[in-house]
């Protein structure tokens, strides 16, 4: 095997271990699970998507012009296609997640359904459907309890969302 594509497999491993890092970060963030990785730490893996997408970015523009300075564009045709790949993928998952959005309400849960492993509260303006965990859902009651509900969604599907903190306000 050619050093070169020594340094792309490593390069590319390197890549793919900080996605993973980012995204597990990512999912715990979510829900204010700072154990492993500090604040801190997780503020400077919120970086990883947009440097590696720039720096995808850059090594593909890197082999095109060294392939079509060497005219030899086959050499490395199946290799830019795959950097090709990634940076669409990457922009693609940085773009749905500038959609998603934040917020927090204090309202009472209208219905509990545990078959779905959702909740319905109402916002005053529509009925919110939002995914709840099942051990969440043991917790919650529909008689009036107010909560203070922290959920996200995509500004696209506004009636759909996913629970990320309640906190019981009486």
């Amino acid at each position: 095997m050619k050093k070169e594509n020594i340094y792309r497999i490593l390069l590319l491993s390197i890549g793919l271990i900080l996605w993973l890092i980012f995204l597990c970060d990512h999912e715990m963030s979510r829900y204010g699970i700072y154990t492993i990785f500090s604040y801190n730490m997780h503020e400077l893996l919120s970086m990883v998507p947009f440097l590696c997408l720039i720096f995808t970015f850059c090594w593909l523009i890197s082999i095109i012009v060294v392939s079509v300075r060497n005219k030899d564009i086959k050499s490395d045709i199946f290799f830019g296609i795959l950097l090709l790949v990634l940076c669409v993928s990457q922009f693609i998952y940085i773009h749905n997640q500038s959609q998603i959005r934040i917020t927090s309400i204090v309202t009472s849960i209208e219905k509990i359904d545990r078959e779905k492993l959702e909740i319905i509260i109402d916002t005053q303006e529509y009925s919110l459907t939002l995914d709840c965990p099942m051990l969440v859902q043991d917790l919650l009651q529909t008689d009036g309890t107010e909560y203070l509900i922290t959920y996200e969604n995509n500004k696209t599907s506004t009636k759909h969302g996913k629970i990320c903190m309640i906190q019981s306000v009486n």
